[in-house]
C-alpha cells in the first residue's frame, strides 16, 4: 500500500475500557481483525448519562476499507460485551505521509 492510498481515518469508540484493556484490544486487532496498524487512545466519555473510561481505536487506511472497519467494530463490541461501538469515518485532507 502506498502513502497516497491512505486517505481515510477510521475511529472506533469502545466504551467501558481503559488503559488496562489496551493489550487485549491490540491483540484482537492484530489476531482476529487482521489490522496492520492502529493507535489506541485512552479517553473518558459519557454514555447514557454515565461517565466511563473508553478507548478510541484510530486506523488510517484506504477509502474502501469501510466493510473491514465495521467488522472490527463488531469484534470489539462482542469482546467487551458492548451494545455498540461507535464508528466514524473521516476523509483526510491529503494522504497520510510516512517518512524514514
Amino acid at each position: 500500500m502506498t502513502d497516497s492510498e491512505l486517505t481515510t481515518r477510521y475511529r472506533l469508540y469502545v466504551g467501558e475500557t481503559g488503559p488496562e484493556d489496551a493489550p487485549r484490544i491490540a491483540r484482537l486487532l492484530r489476531d482476529v481483525a487482521h489490522v496492520d496498524g492502529a493507535t489506541l487512545i485512552p479517553a473518558v466519555g459519557v454514555w447514557e448519562g454515565e461517565i466511563e473510561s473508553s478507548t478510541i481505536v484510530e486506523i488510517i487506511g484506504r477509502e474502501n476499507w469501510l466493510l473491514n472497519a465495521r467488522y472490527v467494530a463488531h469484534v470489539l463490541a462482542h469482546a467487551f460485551d458492548q451494545d455498540c461501538v461507535l464508528l466514524t469515518v473521516d476523509r483526510l485532507a491529503r494522504p497520510a505521509e510516512f517518512r524514514k
